[in-house]
């Protein structure tokens, strides 16, 4: 009364599922901690820890200067002149 080696097949296809479920899940934690220090990283650099206020300051507002575009209002007396000058 010795049990029959492999004679049931249904443990080799649950077998097979634990490993690749376990790969994923092991590859998945992987990639977390790569993308979390990444992030970290990323947050130390744009935050600028070393930068005096004054430095931070002027930052800013180069930040605002590029944001503004400048508004060219051009007027003329002529009718013709003043169609083309809207068509640009």
């Amino acid at each position: 009364m010795e049990p029959i080696r492999n004679s049931n097949n249904g443990y080799q296809i649950l077998f097979i599922i634990y490993m690749i479920f376990g790969s994923l899940f092991i590859t998945n934690l992987f990639i977390e901690v790569v993308i979390n220090t990444f992030d970290k990283e990323k947050k130390l650099i744009d935050r600028n820890d070393r930068l005096t206020s004054f430095q931070k300051e002027w930052i800013r507002l180069q930040l605002k200067c590029y944001d503004v575009s400048p508004v060219a209002k051009i007027s003329s007396d002529f009718v013709l002149r003043e169609y083309c000058i809207k068509i640009v």
